[in-house]
């Protein structure tokens, strides 16, 4: 087959695209590969993160209506947390442990928290408190209830 004969052939039976353009769309269809997996990676600024036990070790303070909470994530995985109101005052102990979940942050889980509100006629209740991990602004958040926006934040 001559070359003429080949480019008749080929231009009947199968479109010919230049070089540069196949190069072209290969480099596009890998940034928007890219761009699409980037948000699931959790490079994202905001939003639940994954930390390891190390990193969430600290001391985080929130607010209530009434009085504050201090939560200190001790690294040999208890809890110390301190209520304080005009109306009570106490220290609460327990231990805490992390889960990741599939796509998610991590979640931490105090055992034997305290979980009441505050109020002096409400007896104290203890249970199980989670904890979403978040980060904002490269400081690190544990959410109580996200749709209320409570969090615990670092103590300064």
């Amino acid at each position: 087959m001559t070359r003429t004969q080949r480019t008749k052939y080929e231009s009947t039976h199968r479109m010919i695209v230049p070089r540069w353009f196949r190069r072209r769309m290969v480099l596009i269809l890998r940034v928007a590969a890219i761009s699409m997996l980037l948000p699931m990676l959790g490079c994202t600024e905001r939003g639940q993160v994954r930390m390891s036990n190390e990193e969430l070790s600290g001391t985080y303070v929130t607010q209530f209506a009434l009085g504050k909470e201090q939560l200190s994530l001790l690294p040999d995985k208890t809890y110390v947390q301190v209520f304080s109101s005009p109306t009570r005052k106490f220290t609460n102990r327990g231990s805490w442990r992390t889960s990741n979940g599939f796509f998610e942050g991590t979640v931490v889980q105090l055992e034997r928290a305290y979980i009441s509100e505050d109020s002096s006629d409400s007896a104290v209740k203890y249970g199980y408190l989670r904890l979403i991990v978040h980060r904002e602004n490269g400081k690190v958040r544990l959410a109580r209830n996200e749709a209320a926006d409570w969090y615990y934040e670092p103590s300064k």
